[in-house]
């Protein structure tokens, strides 16, 4: 079964899958594929939801979210972004053309544009003592099962490897 709440708004040309679930005032727009649960959420033209979760956010145009991925609370997923498969992001804007293909948990978070961030990655919104944002700058690599740890910011351009756990700043252009 497919389920549309009446207050939602399908444009014409999408593509609603079986099982389908659109709550509340989501609105899609042209061209679109989607399958999942989406409630109260902008999900734009030509963006491809595929069973995945998305609750009070905004996907951008040119988008593909999942399969099998969370989006919630408050989210801004910009143009060109690609989220992967079992990622979660919570209060959180992916900048555009930035991708997380698998496997990650970005919280409270700031992401720059062209930002490759690898699989296993997590921003850890949580110091012990309080909920802080983490920034990570434009065009930034951030390597495989890496943990950013909050208050911190990453500046343009930098390289963070594999398996690294940051907890401080992190300058433009450095590794």
């Amino acid at each position: 079964n497919t389920y549309i709440d009446y207050e939602c708004d399908v444009a014409s040309g999408s593509k609603i899958r079986f099982g389908t679930r659109l709550l509340g005032r989501t609105i899609v727009e042209d061209n679109c594929d989607i399958s999942g649960v989406i409630k109260d959420s902008l999900i734009k033209y030509g963006s491809i939801i595929i069973d995945s979760v998305i609750t009070n956010s905004i996907i951008d145009e040119d988008v593909v979210v999942g399969p099998f991925s969370y989006v919630h609370n408050d989210c801004h997923i910009k143009d060109g972004c690609v989220i992967g498969s079992y990622a979660e992001i919570k209060k959180s804007t992916i900048g555009t053309r930035s991708k997380m293909k698998h496997q990650g948990v970005i919280l409270d978070s700031i992401i720059g544009d062209n930002v490759n961030i690898g699989a296993g990655v997590i921003t850890a919104n949580y110091d012990g003592k309080m909920k802080h944002i983490v920034n990570i700058g434009n065009g930034c690599f951030i390597g495989c099962n890496s943990v950013i740890v909050a208050p911190v910011n990453i500046g343009d351009d930098c390289f963070v490897a594999a398996d690294t756990t940051v907890v401080n700043d992190v300058k433009d252009n450095e590794f």
